[in-house]
C-alpha cells in the first residue's frame, strides 16, 4: 500500500520543523512540493526563505550562473547591458578592496620599517617628551616591547630620571630594585619607594653607590629602614636635596639622624618631610635645621607626636632662618607661637616667599569639652602670613580660634589665594549684634583667583550672611574661576545655589549633602552629568 502523503509531500505522520538548527526532512525528496516547503522554512526555524536558498538553488538560476560566466570569458556577449554594467561594477568593487587592502598593509609594513630605521638619537630625543608626561615606568616598559631597535633606545640612562615604583609597576622585591639600580638608575634624579614595606637597609645602600645624581628619595611607609640607610643616602649622594621620612621608624627622625641630615646636606637640602612620625626632641631638631638649611623650601611635619603635649614655634626665628620657604604644613600637631616682644613682631621679615600654609586641626578634649586647634589664634595667622603675598593654598580646617576679621586685607596680604579650606571653622561666627559681614568680604576679596573652596558643617549668624557671601562670590562670572565648592552640612538654600551656578560657570564638582535648606534630590554631590542635570532643574525651581 503506497504511503500517503500531505500537501507538502510529508507523511501526515509526521511534522516538518527544525530544532536547535537541524533539519527533519520530508522521506521523499523527489516530491514537486518539497522545494517549496524547504524555501519556506528556514535552517534556524523563523521562517526565513534566504537560509533555504543557499541550501538548494532552482536548476534555472545555476544555468543563468554558467551562461554568466560564459558571457565574462567571451567579453560579456550575449548579455543585455544592465547585467553587463552590474557584473562590471562587481567586479570594479572586489578588486578596489583588494587593492585597498594591500595598500593597508604596505603601509603598515612601511611605517613599521621607517619606525626601526630611526637613529637611536632620535628615537631618545622623542622619549624623552614622553616620559615627561608618563613617567619612565611603565611607559619605557611597554615601548619597548614595539621593535628591537627601540628597545635598545628605552634602556638609555638619561631617560631614567624620574622613576615612580609607588604603584606596583615594578615588582615589590629587592632583587628588582638591586637589577634597576645596576641597570638603569645610573642618572636617575627622583625615585619614589612609598610603601614599599620589605625594603632592607643594604639595597638603599646599593641604591645609593650606583646613583650618585640622586635628588629626590621618598621613603614613605619603608618601617623597616633604620638610619643607616639615611646616612648612606645622605653620604653617598652628594646631590641629595629632598628627603620624604614620614611615617617611618622613630629611629629614622631622631635627633642624632636630624643633625646628621642637617650637617651633610646643609644649604642643599630644600624639603624635608618627617609627617606621621612620634618625634622625640623636635625644637633641638628644628634648631639644627635652622642653623644649618638656609636654602630649606618646603618643611611638613603634620600628624607629629612629640614628647611633651604640645610645643613652642618659634616663629619669628624660623623667618629669618628660612627666607625662601614655600611650603610650612604642621596640620593636627598640638603646637602654640612663641611669645615674643611686639618689635619682634614687626621687624620679622616674615615668609615672602610662601605659597602653602597648612595648620588644620583635629578635635580634642579639654575640661570635657572638644576644642579644635587651641593653638591656631589670630595672632598665630598673622605673624606667619605677614608678608605672604604669593600664598596660594590656605588650609584651617577645625581651627576654632580664628575670629571672622582675621583674614581680611589688612590683616594678612594674600591677593591670589586659589585653594581655601575652612571647613568647621569659627571665621565665620560672631557673638555681637550689629556685626559686620566679614566673611562676604573675605569672599569678594578672592572671588578671582579661587578654585576649591570647603566651607563644609560652617554655621553662619544668619540665612541671609550666608546667601550674600555667596553672591558676592558669584557676581562676575567673567572673573570666576571656582572648580570645586564644598556646602556640606550648611544651611544654604535654593537661591544662593541659583546664584552659585549662574555666576561660576567653571564650576565642576558641587557637594550640597546634608543641607537641611534644601528640597530631597539635591542634597547630595554634584558632578558630571549630575551638575549638569541640576543646573537645568534649579531654574524651574
Amino acid at each position: 500500500m503506497a504511503k500517503q502523503k500531505g500537501l507538502l509531500g510529508v507523511q501526515k505522520s509526521q511534522m516538518f520543523f527544525s530544532i536547535g538548527g537541524e533539519d527533519w526532512p520530508s522521506e521523499d525528496d523527489s516530491d514537486s512540493d518539497y522545494e517549496k516547503a524547504a524555501a519556506s522554512v528556514s535552517k534556524n526555524g523563523h521562517g526565513l526563505a534566504s537560509d533555504s536558498k543557499k541550501k538548494k538553488q532552482p536548476k534555472n538560476s545555476t544555468k543563468r550562473k554558467r551562461k554568466e560566466k560564459a558571457a565574462v570569458g567571451s567579453g560579456n556577449q550575449g548579455l543585455s547591458k544592465t547585467k553587463k554594467r552590474r557584473i562590471q561594477d562587481k567586479d570594479d568593487r572586489n578588486s578596489g578592496t583588494g587593492a585597498s587592502t594591500s595598500k593597508q598593509a604596505e603601509a603598515e609594513t612601511n611605517s613599521e620599517k621607517s619606525i626601526q630605521v630611526l637613529p637611536s638619537e632620535i628615537v631618545v630625543h622623542i622619549l624623552k617628551y614622553v616620559v615627561e608626561d608618563g613617567g619612565a615606568i611603565p611607559t619605557l616598559c611597554r615601548l619597548a616591547r614595539l621593535c628591537r631597535s627601540w628597545r635598545e633606545a628605552c634602556t638609555h640612562p638619561s631617560l631614567w630620571k624620574t622613576v615612580d615604583l609607588s604603584y606596583g609597576w615594578a615588582t615589590n622585591k629587592v632583587d628588582t630594585l638591586r637589577w634597576l639600580s645596576a641597570n638603569r638608575f645610573t642618572q636617575v634624579q627622583v625615585v619614589n619607594l612609598s610603601s614599599w614595606t620589605r625594603l632592607a637597609n643594604s639595597t638603599v645602600q646599593v641604591l645609593a653607590e650606583n646613583c650618585p645624581t640622586l635628588e629626590t628619595v621618598s621613603l614613605f611607609r619603608c618601617v623597616k629602614l633604620t638610619s643607616e640607610a639615611v646616612k648612606a643616602l645622605v653620604d653617598k649622594c652628594p646631590q641629595l636635596s629632598s628627603l620624604d621620612l614620614s611615617y617611618t621608624m622613630n629611629d629614622m627622625v631622631s635627633p642624632s639622624t636630624l643633625k646628621y641630615i642637617a650637617e651633610k646636606c646643609g644649604g642643599r637640602l630644600k624639603h624635608l618631610t618627617i609627617s606621621g612620625n612620634t618625634v622625640v626632641g623636635f625644637l633641638q631638631s628644628l634648631k639644627h635645621l635652622m642653623d644649618n638649611c638656609p636654602n630649606l623650601r618646603g618643611l611638613d611635619f603634620s600628624g607629629c607626636k612629640f614628647t611633651t603635649d604640645s610645643i613652642r614655634f618659634n616663629i619669628e626665628d624660623c623667618q629669618d632662618a628660612w627666607p625662601h620657604l614655600q611650603i610650612l604644613r604642621m596640620a593636627c600637631c598640638k603646637i602654640y607661637a612663641s611669645d615674643v616682644s611686639a618689635v619682634r613682631k614687626a621687624t620679622s621679615p616674615g615668609f615672602p616667599e610662601l605659597q602653602e600654609f597648612s595648620a588644620a586641626a583635629e578635635p580634642h578634649e579639654i575640661n570635657g569639652l572638644f576644642v579644635s586647634g587651641a593653638g591656631i589664634t589670630n595672632d598665630f595667622l598673622q605673624r606667619v602670613l605677614k608678608t605672604s603675598y604669593d600664598l596660594k593654598v590656605l588650609d584651617i580646617r577645625n581651627c576654632a580660634r580664628i575670629e571672622p576679621a582675621s583674614l581680611l586685607p589688612q590683616d594678612i596680604p594674600p591677593t591670589r589665594l586659589e585653594h581655601l579650606y575652612i571647613s568647621q571653622c569659627s571665621i565665620t561666627k560672631t557673638d555681637y549684634v550689629g556685626h559686620t559681614n566679614y566673611f562676604g568680604q573675605m569672599m569678594k576679596k578672592w572671588r578671582h583667583s579661587l578654585r576649591d573652596l570647603d566651607l563644609a558643617w560652617n554655621t553662619y549668624p544668619s540665612v541671609d550672611d550666608l546667601e550674600k557671601a555667596m553672591k558676592k562670590l558669584s557676581a562676575h562670572p567673567d572673573q570666576s574661576e571656582l572648580k570645586t565648592l564644598d556646602l556640606r552640612g550648611t544651611a544654604i538654600e535654593v537661591g544662593a545655589v541659583k546664584s552659585l551656578l549662574t555666576g561660576c560657570p567653571q564650576l565642576e564638582q558641587l557637594n550640597l549633602a546634608s543641607c537641611r535648606g534644601l528640597p530631597r534630590g539635591i542634597k547630595r554631590l554634584h558632578e558630571g552629568k549630575s551638575l549638569l542635570q541640576l543646573r537645568k532643574d534649579i531654574k524651574k525651581m
